[in-house]
């Protein structure tokens, strides 16, 4: 049922295709600050009304499940539900990191950044194997998986709110090669 409820919320991610590649481009054309936040603030909105879309699509497949996927017991279907829920909330949060992480790869010059990824993805696997050994179920389980993936992506929002308060870089290399240093600290 886990993979089963993981197949159905993949499908979330389709709201979010394109959007890390378009605000990347984007932001590596734009030289002034004014620019780019009209970039993000368009982005947000895209990202608002396909998390939206989204956010409908869950509800609508928690509810058709039962009908659609027959062979699960009746009394695993509540379970099924509410972690096909949670995970869809967990993907939808997700794609909202896609904004943050093209602002980094335009702005730098498409550097890959790779350590905030890891570190996301080492506390998603942290909390669940912590879950896992106390014998969590597969709604409580769903429930740590989306609290621990709104951790990476609340960091790459503030880390790029931070950047955006404290002046725009210019794009100059030496000050792109500081900055990706101090990035990879936190």
């Amino acid at each position: 049922l886990w993979s089963l409820a993981f197949q159905i919320v993949a499908y979330v991610s389709v709201f979010g295709y394109g959007l890390n590649s378009a605000v990347s481009k984007y932001v590596s054309e734009k030289k002034g600050a004014d620019e780019i936040g009209r970039i993000l603030k368009a982005a947000a909105r895209i990202m608002l009304i396909a998390s939206g879309l989204g956010f409908v699509f869950i509800c609508l497949a928690a509810l058709l499940s039962g009908y659609v996927f027959s062979e699960i017991p009746s009394d695993m279907q509540w379970g099924f539900r509410m972690a096909v829920c949670m995970l869809g909330l967990s993907a939808l949060v997700q794609n909202a990191g896609l904004i943050p992480v093209g602002y980094f790869t335009g702005k730098y010059r498409n550097i890959d950044f790779v350590l905030p990824q890891m570190i996301g993805k080492a506390i998603i696997l942290l909390a669940m194997c912590t879950a896992l050994f106390v014998g969590a179920g597969m709604v409580a389980l769903s429930a740590v998986y989306c609290a621990a993936s709104v951790v990476p992506v609340y960091l790459l929002w503030r880390k790029m709110q931070g950047e955006r308060q404290n002046g725009e870089a210019g794009g100059h290399h030496s000050q792109c090669v500081t900055e990706v240093k101090l990035l990879n600290k936190y």
